[in-house]
């Protein structure tokens, strides 16, 4: 039985569907693999993911501090249902 050559090329009986298939995914995979390291890149350019990491640090305590200042002033049934 036959099956994709190199590159996508088909050798054999095998259906060219399958080898379109194969260098459709590998191609597929190839940008992926491009873009991602682009985006690095601009990430690494721009400081867009400490930024980011920095917001979501400072977002989640200002929520524990929010959560903690219902837990105090608010009635103690409410409290049991938190």
């Amino acid at each position: 039985s036959g099956e994709c050559g190199y590159r996508g090329y088909c050798r054999g009986d095998v259906n060219i569907n399958q080898c379109a298939d194969r260098t459709y995914y590998n191609c597929i995979i190839a940008v992926g693999i491009g873009l991602n390291y682009s985006l690095n890149e601009l990430d690494d350019h721009l400081g867009l993911s400490v930024t980011l990491k920095k917001k979501l640090r400072d977002a989640m305590q200002e929520y524990k501090r929010i959560n903690e200042w219902n837990f105090i002033h608010s009635d103690p049934l409410f409290n049991y249902a938190l």
